[in-house]
């Protein structure tokens, strides 16, 4: 049983020169909210069941420490061989459509109780 834990932003931002706007003076960005019900759809497109919880993340960059609002998307995972194939797939998706650099997440084995 493996355990996967994916750390989302809830919001991104473009440049709006990137969608051929026309911006006079300097350079314009634009802050958008990440659409939960898109990552609910296409994560139960994928496994039965999953946790977001909503957390604060900090990295530090060259020149400064960014701080993000995220989600974070627990799942438990048994027996599916191509489950993180799928997974890496998805991500990436999410890597483009919310314009980041890079998108993590963590994997670890797990013992689950059911009671």
């Amino acid at each position: 049983m493996k355990t996967y834990k994916l750390y989302i932003p809830q919001r991104y931002q473009y440049d709006v020169n990137d969608l051929g706007c026309k911006v006079v003076t300097g350079t314009a960005t634009h802050e958008v909210p990440v659409s939960l019900a898109q990552i609910t759809r296409q994560l139960g497109d994928l496994i039965n069941g999953f946790t977001i919880t909503k957390g604060q993340g900090y990295w530090k960059g060259e020149e400064k420490t960014y701080v993000e609002e995220v989600y974070v998307i627990e799942m438990i995972v048994e027996g599916s061989v191509h489950f993180q194939d799928k997974l890496n797939l998805l991500v990436a998706q999410w890597k483009e459509d919310f314009n980041q650099e890079a998108m993590y997440y963590q994997v670890y084995e797990s013992e689950g109780i059911l009671l």
